[in-house]
């Protein structure tokens, strides 16, 4: 009755293509436990619309913007506080932490990998008078260490081990704002401002203690705990230099988006867990005893078919 439940609502789905049945095909994953409430509320945050129809999920409480503006809201027909326009996207970055230390790296991963592409199409479009003879021989080495850098971060998020954690010490570096402020060199320049990027994810993961400033007026007690997200953060706002001249940063936004809903909504029960004080009353069904023996199998069956 559940796989056929299932196959059925995905077959509707798959011919009208609409959120509402998009929608009741994620409860129903929900409530026959192939899909977590952990993972459809970080589909919400992402701006999944099935998943925010089904569950909306605001800015966290516990990343608070540093710099805000007072503006009304028509909503709620009172003054709030929001983030400055500039902050936005690394505030959204660094409040997709609340899921887990993985969800924050595949974040930064994903758009540290947007903007390498980003920026190594561009290089490629610069003709080769205009670039100076050190760019010319620095630029290859400089997308040759960034390309390493992912794969090696990569490789740490696909297995955490200790030898992954230590293939990536030799790419960590003190991030210095002069390395390409005061460069002038249309390839160079942007070149030097991806490997800002991927140090601070591998200072991120290092455990790195941010440095002040990175903090943006947040208590400096939080330095260690949130040494990877606000490393996120920074790895984001420096991941606009994909950004071609004039494109708004929903491209951005929209590209983390893509790379991390295909994994958020694939099957794994339980990896992510809910940030909600409650069961929330879209999903019904009552709390399930768990599964042991025969019964386990026999589901983990029944799962590995309506995945086929």
């Amino acid at each position: 009755m559940r796989r056929t439940t299932l196959y059925a609502l995905e077959q509707l789905w798959r011919r009208t293509r609409r959120v509402e049945d998009e929608a009741a095909l994620l409860a129903a994953r929900v409530r026959y436990g192939t899909l977590s409430v952990g993972q459809v509320e970080l589909a919400s945050a992402l701006g999944h619309p099935a998943a925010r129809d089904l569950l909306e999920v605001g800015l966290d409480p516990r990343v608070p913007p540093a710099r805000t503006q007072r503006v009304w809201s028509e909503d709620l027909g009172d003054f709030v506080d929001r983030p400055l326009p500039g902050d936005e996207l690394r505030v959204w970055a660094e409040g997709l932490a609340r899921w887990g230390q993985r969800t924050c790296l595949r974040v930064g991963l994903a758009a540290n990998l947007w903007a390498f592409r980003r920026v190594a199409n561009r290089i490629v479009t610069i003709p080769r008078a205009a670039r100076s003879e050190s760019s010319l021989a620095q630029v290859p080495l400089l997308l040759a260490e960034s390309a390493a850098a992912l794969d090696a971060l990569e490789r740490y998020r696909d297995a955490p081990c200790a030898r992954t954690r230590a293939a990536l010490e030799p790419y960590w570096r003190e991030p210095s704002p002069a390395a390409w402020q005061d460069c002038d060199d249309p390839a160079e320049r942007p070149a030097r401002r991806l490997q800002g990027i991927h140090a601070r994810l591998v200072g991120g993961v290092l455990g790195a203690r941010p440095e002040v400033r990175e903090l943006r007026g947040h208590d400096p007690e939080r330095r260690d705990r949130w040494a990877l997200p606000f490393a996120v953060g920074g790895a984001v706002e420096h991941a606009r230099v994909g950004l071609r001249p004039g494109e708004p940063e929903l491209a951005l936004k929209v590209a983390i988006r893509r790379a991390l809903l295909g994994w958020v909504l694939a099957r794994r029960p339980g990896e992510l867990r809910s940030t909600a004080p409650a069961r929330t009353p879209a999903f019904s069904g009552g709390a399930r005893r768990p599964l042991r023996g025969g019964r386990a199998r026999r589901r983990r069956r029944e799962v590995a078919l309506i995945e086929e």
